[in-house]
């Protein structure tokens, strides 16, 4: 990888690093990290159900970004990334 080709990956990295690191600094910001019901807002509902429900929408979030990762690298690289596949 090119010295121009690492910059734009640190580039494209970075963001995406300080997002996950901020979102995993939230998850004990109350109470030193300790969940109980009053943690969750009120009909918040428990179960299999609802925390199947919680998965698909985080794997659409997911989704989105690596979307957004991959179309970023498309655009960065341009034509280049043939040699890839």
């Amino acid at each position: 990888m090119g010295s121009m080709e690492s910059g734009r990956f640190v580039a494209l990295l970075a963001p995406l690093s300080l997002l996950l690191v901020a979102s995993l600094r939230g998850c004990t910001a109350y109470g030193g990290g300790e969940l109980t019901r009053g943690s969750f807002p009120e009909g918040f509902v428990f179960g299999t159900a609802a925390s199947a429900y919680q998965v698909w929408w985080l794997l659409s979030i997911f989704a989105g970004i690596l979307l957004l990762v991959i179309s970023s690298t498309t655009i960065f690289l341009g034509s280049r990334t043939s040699r890839f596949s």
